[in-house]
């Protein structure tokens, strides 16, 4: 680290703001996470498997039987939706219809409208390979 960036961290664990900063970031962290969780609840299929998160930045999730990540995500990003798909997590390739949710990043209205967006491409895709 470059000295100032050095002092003004020092100076702020001192004064204890990096406390306050952190436990702001947690309640807000947390907060995402519940409402993220929520809009899975109201417009995914009741077959994704998800666990709440206790922490962390992300959700797993993983897709209904017979749902690939990687042609769901294709699909996901014509909606203006992105995640990352598991295989990208695993050594062997695993992970096909598993998904990644960042939820940090993201506005609690973003993760609502991004996981409508979601539900409504998981709809088409199922519809479409059930023909």
């Amino acid at each position: 680290m470059n000295p100032f960036t050095s002092a003004v961290v020092q100076s702020m664990i001192e004064l204890g703001l990096q406390q306050r900063h952190l436990e702001r970031l947690i309640a807000v962290y947390s907060q995402r996470a519940t409402d993220l969780v929520t809009a899975m609840h109201e417009y995914l299929p009741d077959s994704v498997v998800f666990e709440e998160p206790r922490g962390g930045f992300f959700l797993w999730m993983q897709l209904p039987d017979g749902m690939n990540a990687k042609s769901f995500r294709k699909a996901a990003k014509t909606h203006w939706v992105n995640f990352q798909p598991g295989f990208n997590f695993s050594a062997s390739g695993g992970f096909s219809n598993f998904i990644r949710l960042c939820f940090v990043y993201y506005s609690s209205e973003s993760l609502r409208e991004g996981t409508k967006r979601l539900g409504e491409v998981m709809l088409r895709s199922r519809k479409e390979s059930s023909k």
